[in-house]
């Protein structure tokens, strides 16, 4: 992220919506003196740590990983033992608002 993040951000500025460009900000400041952070104490060894503020953003991979892969494997189990297919389909624009207020069965 902070190798290509403000090559893409010059590059593509009109096309980063605000919640991206707080996104990337976020990651960017993760761990970092920016956020601040805490000193703790080891009682076993007699050290002082410093351990930076994360900046909590659901799309940062330091402070998500883990819940993202509790979701992954939570959705695993929903699946059926056999095979399918996910389809995409285009409606007609005659049939959107049809669709859009009928939305009882889908999932």
């Amino acid at each position: 992220m902070r190798r290509f993040a403000p090559a893409y951000q010059q590059r593509y500025p009109a096309a980063l919506l605000p919640s991206h460009q707080r996104a990337i900000r976020d990651i960017l400041a993760c761990r970092t003196p920016a956020l601040g952070g805490h000193l703790w104490h080891c009682a076993k060894c007699d050290k002082d740590v410093y351990v930076y503020h994360g900046c909590r953003n659901r799309a940062c991979p330091a402070c998500h990983t883990a819940q993202t892969q509790e979701w992954l494997a939570d959705r695993q189990e929903e699946l059926l033992p056999c095979p399918y297919f996910h389809l995409t389909a285009t409606v007609p624009e005659a049939l959107r608002d049809l669709f859009r207020s009928n939305q009882k069965g889908a999932l």
